[in-house]
């Protein structure tokens, strides 16, 4: 298993980024068991780079040619692509991948918020990767109970819910995401719950691993809504911050393998419960508690 680490911004003073770009070859029509022997087989070189702090951040995203793995470590970039290069001719003689090429990575960093925000944004998506390979795990071997659509948007609220400081503004952040991914045209929208992560686990009998994958949340939820609120009180965010949290979560939906039309669907059914006044009023969800994250409280 792949395992998160914890981040400082010290852990971006050095480094650089390097993109690998893999083509995976269908079996019985399905890419899931190529993806799965690509993040196994990156495991033990992630690990070591982790327990070595060369590696200050893993995570992938499903984009052309079919995944993308990026990397920000302070191993030699060269050194680093032959590594990686090493692992992928394995992959290919398996009959894994088909392709894999690397190429320069980007940052977004207007979108999220500045290069600052990016950092935290970045620290997030390693978070979200690492508890996909445990999710990914737990279905493979039928151990899931959480169905996916009630495990991410319950996600993706607390996270709203944890960065924005009104009911109002965390429907304007499940706004700006309908904006990014727009409801499917005569979609039938369907009934969900929206639970907080407390409720969320008190209402299924979960094993271990499940459990832990909801305290992870918290944890990274809690750290990137801290950090983002406090660039924002120091004036440090290029973009509004319901804006910022609806595009990691357009990214979020779409690493989990969600498309366009389930996503849609689902922020629609939120927006339309969080629209009804009675159930705005009545919502159980907490807001972060940020004076005691920036120790201002008396």
């Amino acid at each position: 298993m792949i395992h998160d680490r914890q981040f400082s911004s010290q852990n971006w003073e050095n480094g650089d980024w390097v993109q690998l770009n893999v083509g995976l070859v269908r079996h019985q029509e399905e890419a899931l068991p190529s993806a799965r022997a690509l993040f196994a087989r990156l495991e033990p070189l992630v690990t070591d780079w982790r327990s070595n702090d060369l590696l200050r951040c893993f995570f992938f995203m499903r984009k052309p040619p079919d995944v993308r793995v990026r990397f920000f470590t302070r191993v030699d970039r060269q050194q680093a692509i032959a590594q990686i290069s090493e692992l992928m001719y394995i992959l290919e003689r398996e009959n894994f991948i088909n392709l894999f090429f690397f190429s320069d990575y980007e940052p977004e960093s207007d979108r999220f918020g500045g290069l600052e925000a990016m950092k935290f944004v970045h620290q997030h998506f390693d978070a979200d990767t690492s508890i996909w390979l445990i999710l990914d795990y737990l279905d493979r071997h039928k151990l899931s109970v959480i169905p996916k659509d009630l495990l991410l948007s319950t996600v993706l609220h607390d996270l709203f819910s944890c960065a924005l400081s009104d009911r109002v503004s965390i429907l304007a952040a499940w706004q700006s995401l309908r904006a990014l991914i727009p409801t499917p045209p005569e979609a039938t929208i369907p009934t969900v719950e929206l639970l907080s992560l407390k409720t969320l686990s008190e209402s299924r009998t979960l094993a271990g691993q499940e459990a832990d994958v909801l305290q992870k949340y918290a944890t990274a939820n809690d750290m990137l809504a801290k950090e983002l609120v406090n660039l924002q009180h120091l004036g440090q965010l290029t973009q509004d911050l319901a804006d910022i949290l609806a595009a990691v979560a357009m990214f979020n939906f779409h690493r989990h393998g969600f498309d366009w039309h389930r996503s849609g669907k689902l922020i629609e059914a939120i927006i339309r419960i969080l629209e009804q006044k009675d159930e705005i009023r009545t919502s159980p969800f907490k807001v972060c508690d940020f004076a005691a994250f920036s120790g201002l409280e008396s």
